[in-house]
């Protein structure tokens, strides 16, 4: 009995050994993809910005185009 009780108390710690294996693996996983959502948020937001800038830039381009086409007519005119 004494030794039926010592196996199936290794066999209860190896199984306890693997599953914190597991866990930690699980644990190390979730790590990278949040450093990985990270990135992704990061480069994101990169590109927000370029979309504002452009956005932007255009905006002011439509603007200068509606003052040359009026400064055009001025001059036909004239």
């Amino acid at each position: 009995m004494a030794n039926d009780t010592a196996i199936a108390l290794n066999q209860i710690v190896d199984g306890i050994n693997q599953a914190a294996n597991i866990v930690e693996n699980i644990a190390k996983a979730s790590n990278e993809q949040a450093s990985g959502i990270i990135q992704v948020n990061k480069a994101l937001n990169e590109v927000s910005s370029v979309i504002q800038t452009n956005t932007a830039t255009s905006q002011e381009g439509a603007s200068s185009s509606e003052e040359l086409e009026a400064q055009a007519k001025l001059l036909k005119h004239l």
